[in-house]
């Protein structure tokens, strides 16, 4: 049984098959798991109280189960809500978060989101134990050198990248039925990035062109980041077989590019099927409006480590400046499908839009669910989208100039202490939201004083 903590620690319990199999089946948790830092196994909330985890079995069905035996022998995995004793929802729980806003989502907008993940990472020589840790290679963006054999053929510590990226890839789309779209090296040294999401052969070619991943049919955004979070543990286990080291850190290397965790989301009217960005309703662009007026906020549940903001540099298309663009691979928002010479606030063209600022640090429930509340949020107030920036942001003219996000943990976690009131304590419920804080801010202290290099190796043991 998976979960992921509030900390974005994926924890697991084993069981045999035989006792998972029972209809009753269920685990008792401390309700203190949800309030543990990614630091130590320190809990902030009180050692009374259990939660129960049991697996999702929605309308009967037997629970989905997932196949890892690729990194973990034999083994299958399943996830579920925490809830409390007799079955009603726990505040506590990301899952829960995310699951109340996709069905605010069909009940405010009578829509539903289709979401794709963009996994960057980088393979390493070396223990995170141990560091320094060596990336594989040097290569450059699409570099084909990167996945060119490494020394004799007859060590198995010499697998090529390409060794270790087609055994992803494989488990990927075979054991865990998750659609890949592409993958390739990335710009920092070792890094690469493998594109997921859904599409089907009926569809394929307008969905996979776009880079748009819906859910698919009947699934959810919860079921979406279950795979997200399987796809990341894939990585690291299969790397790990390899001989190699997977890290999701968001930035490595100060002089190289970072890693993010780049979310693609669309929304699709739930009668109809129409895509409502494609259709360029009024409803689309509030929704991008919301995440735009909400990003400095909100960037604290996006990049929750101080690392995090190591990445938002200026000029690195990590999108330090709080803006969107049609295509502008500078903007934290990206429409895709726009063309750059559209006028503004026009729709036409666009079929979905990216969001630079996750990493691969924040909880990806909890993530992905403020993205729609923001959205949502924006909606509701009728919110409207300045002017895109078609330029790097860094570039602007003076006659227009447009405010950093925040550049640190400290100051994402003051911006969202600022915007609490305006949509947090409804979304997250004031107890979630000071539950979040005090997890960030007791990070930021136990690191404040060690060296980069071993607050590097902190979190490169966890991510």
């Amino acid at each position: 049984m998976l979960w992921v903590d509030n900390a974005n620690i994926p924890r697991c319990r084993v069981v045999p098959r035989a006792r998972f199999e029972r209809a009753a089946f269920k685990l008792e948790l401390t309700s203190a798991l949800q309030s543990v830092p990614s630091t130590a196994d320190v809990a902030f909330n009180p050692p009374v109280g259990v939660v129960e985890l049991s697996p999702d079995r929605r309308d009967g069905a037997e629970p989905t189960l997932y196949d890892i035996s690729a990194w973990m022998p034999d083994t299958r995995a399943a996830f579920g809500d925490m809830r409390q004793p007799g079955g009603a929802a726990w505040n506590l729980c990301p899952r829960t978060f995310l699951r109340r806003q996709e069905r605010k989502l069909r009940a405010e907008l009578g829509a539903h989101a289709t979401i794709g993940f963009e996994l960057e990472f980088q393979l390493l020589h070396g223990d995170a134990d141990a560091p320094p840790l060596a990336p594989v290679d040097s290569s450059l963006y699409a570099e084909v050198r990167a996945f060119y054999p490494r020394g004799s053929a007859a060590t198995a510590a010499t697998a090529s990248s390409w060794d270790v990226l087609r055994d992803i890839v494989e488990c990927l789309q075979r054991d865990l039925g998750i659609a890949v779209f592409q993958y390739h090296p990335e710009s920092a040294s070792g890094q690469f990035e493998i594109s997921i999401g859904y599409y089907d052969d009926g569809d394929a070619t307008a969905t996979a062109a776009s880079g748009s991943a819906a859910c698919g049919p009947g699934g959810s955004l919860v079921d979406a980041v279950d795979k997200l979070v399987l796809a990341r543990l894939s990585v690291h286990g299969i790397a790990a077989k390899h001989g190699l080291r997977a890290t999701f850190v968001p930035k490595l290397r100060m002089n190289e590019a970072g890693s993010g965790a780049h979310v693609h989301l669309g929304l699709v009217d739930a009668a109809s099927g129409a895509n409502l960005f494609a259709a360029r309703t009024a409803t689309a662009s509030a929704f991008v409006a919301g995440i735009l007026e909400a990003l400095p906020g909100m960037l604290l549940l996006l990049a929750s480590s101080g690392n995090s903001y190591e990445r938002f540099q200026a000029s690195c298309w990590a999108g330090a400046f709080c803006c969107y663009g049609f295509e502008n691979r500078e903007a934290p928002i990206r429409l895709i499908g726009a063309s750059a010479s559209l006028p503004a606030n026009a729709m036409a063209g666009v079929d979905h839009f990216e969001v630079k600022s996750v990493d691969a640090t924040a909880n990806p429930y909890i993530a992905v669910g403020a993205l729609l509340a923001a959205g949502m949020a924006g909606v509701r107030r009728g919110a409207v989208l300045p002017d895109p920036v078609q330029v790097d942001p860094a570039a602007a003219s003076s006659d227009r100039t447009l405010p950093r996000l925040p550049e640190s943990l400290s100051a994402a976690i003051a911006a969202f202490e600022q915007s609490w009131d305006e949509l947090w304590n409804d979304a997250l419920s004031p107890e979630y939201a000071a539950l979040l804080v005090r997890l960030r801010k007791y990070e930021e202290a136990q690191s404040a004083d060690l060296p980069r290099e071993m607050r590097l190796a902190q979190l490169m043991k966890r991510f």
